[in-house]
């Protein structure tokens, strides 16, 4: 009996603790504030050990433009165990609308406008932060998406590939901006067909827009969505792998 407890001890340290440690794990900096234009303009950040030169992933959380905050990020354990393979990871907090009734095309601009700025901070500050400043993706979900979308293709900042997580509707802005070899688009949709906000044909949609010009695109979701699996099941990874050989 106590041999039988000691091996499932065992097991459940091998198997456990990476998974919790990967998940719990801290910020290396926690609110680095990248403008002074609102409170709400900070970054965490999680860097690699000894980082140098790393590349970098800047997450840009959802909630309509109007919620959300840099906690809150969508395939998670996926993208905090980037640190431990040598790529810094940031995820972006944003000045937010008050209220729905609020919310306009004008008011969304000036968010992205200010998203920008997270960028331009991580290019200034990149030799204190030890990453590449010309090794940066920016990732992010529903509203995030559209963040990304912006900062890659309508007022691009100079990144490697944008990947949206759960596309709502508004892809068209960037939609015609797109050109052939422009950075490559990641399309991830998790939601099925009765998510009239994230619905995946919003991702498709996208996808088709990259096919016409011939831009580098890729498109994945669940068995929910309907959407082709990723290669190899892990979608941080795969962008990883397909950027940088990682």
């Amino acid at each position: 009996m106590l041999q039988t407890c000691r091996a499932l001890l065992v097991v459940f340290v091998f198997v456990c603790v990476p998974l919790t440690t990967a998940m719990a794990q801290e910020p290396t900096r926690a609110d680095l504030r990248y403008s002074n234009n609102h409170e709400r303009s900070v970054m965490d950040v999680w860097l690699p050990r000894g980082a140098q030169s790393a590349p970098i992933v800047v997450y840009f959380h959802g909630g309509g433009f109007i919620g959300g905050d840099k906690s809150k990020i969508q395939l998670k354990p996926d993208f905090l165990r980037l640190p431990s393979r040598g790529i810094a990871f940031a995820s972006v907090n944003y000045p937010l609308i008050p209220g729905q009734r609020n919310r306009s095309t004008e008011s969304i601009f000036a968010v992205l406008e200010e998203t920008s700025l997270a960028i331009d901070f991580i290019k200034a500050n990149a030799s204190q932060l030890g990453v590449d400043p010309d090794s940066i993706v920016i990732a992010g979900s529903s509203a995030g998406s559209l963040i990304t979308e912006y900062l890659a293709y309508i007022e691009p900042v100079g990144v490697d590939a944008a990947i949206a997580i759960n596309q709502p509707r508004g892809g068209e802005y960037s939609q015609s901006r797109f050109y052939s070899d422009m950075p490559p688009l990641f399309l991830h949709t998790l939601a099925g067909a009765r998510d009239e906000v994230h619905h995946p044909r919003f991702a498709v949609e996208m996808k088709q827009a990259c096919d016409r010009v011939g831009a580098r695109c890729f498109l994945s979701g669940s068995s929910r969505s309907g959407l082709p699996a990723v290669p190899g099941g892990d979608l941080v990874s795969f962008v990883m792998r397909e950027l940088y050989g990682l």
